[in-house]
């Protein structure tokens, strides 16, 4: 029998992490599993100066705000059930790239599932920026379900389109 005991969700606070979160809430209930949210910060766009020895820096309390903040958006998510129960880990990654940080994430605490948003790029937009979600169905340990939000194929749960990968 299919045994669920950790859920992870990784989240960018997008339309698609939202819907994905949903899903997982669900499965959740379903096999009484446990859910983890997990935010990467990438810090590329966050260097502020390069310093005299040719480092890049950042401004120590502006990074920590951002860090904050992002504690914080991952503790909105949350209803208040979950926040009472404690049936939920949030975490921050502060460092990294985001595929490659969700699936250690993942392997390091044995998560049985991923549910990921989607945002359903294509073509030049897609070849540019790439896919996160794309990155972990390849290198996660585990099955992998993608959310799509609006989306037309697959299984649907309202209007989201559910692809699965093992």
């Amino acid at each position: 029998m299919l045994s669920i005991s950790h859920v992870l969700v990784p989240t960018d606070f997008s339309e698609g992490s939202a819907e994905a979160l949903d899903y997982a809430r669900l499965l959740c209930r379903t096999f009484g599993a446990r859910l983890h949210l997990l935010h990467v910060l990438e810090t590329t766009g966050l260097v502020n100066v390069i310093s005299a020895n040719g480092y890049a820096a950042i401004i120590p309390d502006l990074f920590d705000d951002i860090v904050d903040s992002r504690r914080a958006q991952l503790e909105a998510l949350l209803t208040s059930s979950e926040r009472r129960h404690k049936g939920v880990t949030t975490s921050v990654v502060v460092a990294g790239s985001p595929a490659r940080e969700i699936v250690k994430y993942a392997a390091a605490r044995n998560i049985d599932l991923i549910v990921i948003g989607t945002h359903g790029r294509k073509g030049l937009p897609h070849f540019v920026l790439g896919s996160v979600a794309e990155a972990v169905v390849r290198e996660a340990g585990c099955p992998v379900v993608t959310v799509r939000p609006e989306a037309t194929v697959g299984h649907s749960l309202g209007s989201t389109a559910v692809h699965a990968s093992a």
